[in-house]
């Protein structure tokens, strides 16, 4: 019998254990992300887009009732209300591909879960970029900020300015590079499982479709094996010493005629 055995992350968890959760909680995330930040681009638009980045401000003898209307509004300019409809759009593709892994991995339907893994390792790379030109210029541009740090406090802590900004930096990168390794691993965990149900459906077609066929009559089982199967070619070969019964004279066509 065919020894049976599925992916694991973590050591010991079935992979599809984990891209259900993942693709859940994605889902669960993106699709509340993009209901907020969709809502905000339609307030933004009913209250007009301002120009010049010229936000309205609350006048200080204003009255309780106008401050409470102004803050129940919401105003962006240009560049900000673009910022958002980029945002709404990825949060949706988010929440769109999420729930197609999670159906995929419920169904075993690999060409859903292939696409939450395309989606993954695209959002994976875009992160890496956009992380990387950030880190870049905060370290390009972190003499500028110290500056401003000595001129909010009247140049009485320049050393400890200078210190404070190489730690925050520090800190930032540490805290980018664990995001990215814990983004890549579960891209990981996505594409195990894809490879998972290709095996599983080359099982299914070689068996035609007998998920419980059985080799070498020791039992049957409800899971497709992840090891190649031979396609019976062993038994077109020699016996053990080499000795094949039916190359001989007496077995040979046509030496009853």
């Amino acid at each position: 019998m065919v020894h049976i055995h599925s992916k694991k992350f973590l050591c010991c968890l079935p992979v599809r254990i984990g891209v259900f959760f993942l693709s859940g909680a994605s889902l669960v995330l993106g699709g509340l992300s993009a209901v907020y930040i969709w809502y905000i681009v339609v307030r933004a638009k009913q209250n007009g887009i301002q120009e010049n980045g010229q936000i309205p401000t609350i006048p200080t003898n204003a009255s309780a009732d106008d401050v409470k209307a102004a803050l129940d509004k919401v105003y962006l300019d240009k560049t900000q209300f673009t910022a958002f409809i980029i945002a709404g759009v990825v949060a949706s593709l988010t929440a769109l591909f999420s729930l197609f892994g999670l159906i995929g991995t419920i169904f075993r339907r690999r060409a859903l879960v292939a696409m939450y893994s395309t989606i993954l390792w695209i959002f994976l790379v875009v992160h890496l970029a956009v992380g990387s030109f950030y880190i870049y210029s905060v370290i390009k541009y972190r003499n500028q900020t110290a500056d401003e740090c000595n001129k909010q406090t009247n140049g009485q802590y320049q050393d400890a300015c200078k210190v404070a900004t190489k730690w925050v930096i520090g800190i930032y990168i540490a805290v980018l590079a664990i995001f990215w390794l814990i983004e890549f691993y579960c891209c990981i965990i996505v594409k195990r499982y894809v490879e998972q149900l290709g095996e599983e459906q080359a099982f299914k077609s070689h068996t035609g479709g007998n998920k419980t066929h059985n080799y070498g009559g020791g039992g049957s089982t409800s899971y497709y094996p992840h090891q190649p199967l031979n396609s019976g070619a062993h038994e077109l070969m020699p016996a053990p010493g080499g000795h094949y019964p039916y190359n001989s004279p007496a077995h040979s066509f046509g030496n009853k005629a």
